[in-house]
């Protein structure tokens, strides 16, 4: 497989588990499911502080995006978030990305917390 296949898969991949981190405690009433969610967001938040604020599906992608069609976005855009805006014709600044993530994603887990405490005793 080549370099650019393997960018975008792991470009999807990132995508899901992104969406995941938002909406994944939102939709669901399963105890079990809310019980991974519940985690999933410190476990991440402890990966960037470790990790220089990076994800490492992110780490991944810009490795694969080197010698391709990829290679120049990745250098002027290097986090996932600012690829993803760009998407949608969004230019956004790395610090700006971080806060809104950190936002989405802390929301999104309170909601899970919030059903998973007192929804469904």
């Amino acid at each position: 497989m080549n370099r650019e296949k393997k960018y975008e898969i792991t470009f999807f991949i990132h995508i899901l588990f992104f969406i995941y981190c938002i909406i994944g405690g939102i939709i669901t009433n399963n105890k079990w499911l809310l019980i991974i969610f519940f985690m999933v967001w410190p476990i991440t938040y402890i990966h960037w502080l470790f990790n220089r604020g990076q994800c490492f599906l992110t780490e991944v992608e810009n490795e694969y995006a080197l010698g391709t069609k990829y290679e120049e976005i990745n250098k002027k855009y290097p986090l996932f978030t600012q690829r993803l805006s760009l998407l949608f014709g969004i230019k956004t600044r790395k610090e700006d990305n971080e806060v809104r993530v950190r936002i989405l994603f802390t929301l999104g887990w309170l909601v899970s917390v919030y059903k998973l405490f007192y929804l469904l005793k």
